[in-house]
């Protein structure tokens, strides 16, 4: 099916599409009532869930339950219920626009319509076409999370916003936000998913990367930019493909971040690096940001290669058959003849280095469910940890430091000789890893000092060692705790 005339919905005013968001309200299309239909076959997606789905709510015979078919499933519903969930003039006016479409087989929805964070987003079907606005996913909400919650911004960008998802969450913390995208199309939509919303403080702008906002500094950047490797001969997908690779988008966009932050602003970009052999990607990242000016911290989480080409051929064939099987065969070819071994999806986060030394350091995490992800705590500790660790030895000596809530070190059976695990708690998304017991008694004797100085002069008296010949030894110690998370500032 191809993607609906967006020009035609900009011709209904914000008043009615702010009717249309309240309507959704009223008649009980919120949180609370989605919540039990997301625990409807969570490890499926996709096609296949929607058919159970769809099953389910056919049994139910409210006007939210035929909204989540119009909305949500692509179920058409009869004329009657469609009028139950819009009301008569909305239902007219929704459909001389397009956005309601009345077929044979009933009247259902040109747009999904989702919520997000207490928001209304609606978006297009991927699969439609090459200007599609992407809507959200999993990644989409871990971005958010990592970003939103704990202070307040006078200025933020979405960048790359696509339907909005980024720019609309994030007004809630901010003075002034502005969001850009490529795809005049996606601007379209973001900007009527505000008016659905009624948010009034964020400004939409068409262009490539930066451009839009030439010479402008804001205090948060988000962005989640196309990051697939395109194959060959394959249609391009506005949405979809960073380059050859499928980093080439991100990279460029990370060495251009920098200049449009604010002295204490923080970017937080993701994007999936592919893992090939000969080519760290940290170097990556590191030839493409301004030499020596900025502090770069990768959060990673291993992505299977196979599952990523199984995943993104869905979105684009969500029917399967014959050009889903194509697609993925495609891409894993692909993948295969640059080398790829691996993914990382990586929540890079780009701060200025200020008065210290600039530095680019991956940390491995773990999302192990959708009650367990990125918070801006666990941002600002991993971060901190790592300014401190990269610090000149002075710096470092006079910082404060101490063994994070939520981790323990214990002795056990999986442990060798002289090793203990240090156990993290979920909520951190570290794996448990094994610990000398000298690096046990580093950390130990730190957390109880008023400095890392005062830590390690008692430490080196215990061990019968002279300063300031001895900290060449402990101070690699004290780098290496703060880059695992064993230590942080205080």
């Amino acid at each position: 099916m191809p993607l609906p005339d967006i020009a035609r919905l900009e011709l209904l005013p914000a008043s009615a599409w702010r009717a249309f968001g309240e309507r959704l309200l009223s008649i009980g299309f919120d949180d609370t009532y989605l919540a039990p239909f997301d625990r409807i076959a969570p490890e499926v997606r996709g096609s296949p869930r929607d058919v159970i789905l769809a099953w389910h709510l056919r049994q139910r015979s409210e006007p939210a339950a035929w909204a989540l078919r119009m909305f949500v499933v692509g179920d058409p519903v009869t004329e009657a219920e469609a009028a139950a969930v819009l009301g008569g003039d909305l239902l007219d006016q929704l459909t001389r626009v397009g956005f309601i479409a009345r077929r044979e087989a009933g009247v259902s929805s040109a747009f999904f319509v989702m919520r997000l964070a207490g928001f209304f987003l609606a978006f297009d079907e991927l699969s439609a076409g090459e200007d599609a606005a992407m809507g959200f996913g999993t990644t989409t909400i871990e971005l958010l999370r990592a970003a939103q919650g704990t202070r307040r911004f006078a200025a933020a960008l979405d960048l790359g916003c696509g339907a909005g998802a980024c720019a609309l969450t994030i007004s809630r913390d901010a003075d002034r936000v502005v969001a850009t995208d490529i795809n005049p199309r996606a601007v379209a939509l973001a900007r009527i998913n505000a008016a659905i919303n009624g948010v009034g403080n964020v400004e939409f702008r068409v262009g490539d990367l930066f451009a839009p906002v030439a010479g402008e500094r804001f205090d948060l950047v988000l962005s989640q930019p196309p990051f697939v490797a395109r194959p060959d001969g394959v249609e391009e997908r506005v949405y979809l493909y960073g380059g050859t690779r499928g980093d080439e988008l991100g990279l460029r966009l990370l060495g251009e971040v920098l200049a449009h932050l604010t002295p204490a602003g923080r970017a937080i970009v993701l994007v999936e690096f592919p893992e090939i052999d000969g080519s760290r990607i940290e170097d990556r990242v590191r030839a493409a940001m301004p030499a020596g000016d900025a502090c770069v911290l990768l959060l990673q989480s291993d992505q299977s290669v196979d599952g990523d080409c199984i995943s993104y051929a869905m979105a684009q064939h969500p029917k399967l058959g014959p050009a889903f099987e194509a697609a993925v065969v495609a891409r894993r070819a692909h993948l295969a003849k640059l080398g790829v071994s691996g993914m990382k999806l990586s929540f890079t986060v780009v701060e200025h280095a200020g008065a210290g030394p600039g530095w680019i350091a991956a940390a491995p995490v773990r999302f192990r469910d959708h009650r367990n992800g990125l918070s801006p705590e666990l941002v600002d500790g991993v971060f901190g940890a790592h300014r401190v660790a990269f610090a000149a030895d002075g710096a470092l000596l006079d910082a404060t430091l101490r063994v994070p809530d939520g981790v323990s070190f214990v002795e056990g059976t999986g442990s060798s000789d002289g090793e203990l695990t240090a156990r993290y708690r979920r909520d951190l998304l570290y794996d448990d890893a094994s610990v000398n017991r000298d690096a046990f008694e580093l950390a130990v004797s730190i957390h109880g000092a008023p400095t890392v100085r005062a830590g390690v002069t008692r430490l080196a008296a215990e061990r019968g060692l002279v300063l300031p010949g001895a900290l060449d030894e402990i101070l690699p110690g004290v780098r290496a705790l703060l880059r695992h998370r064993l230590l942080e500032t205080q």
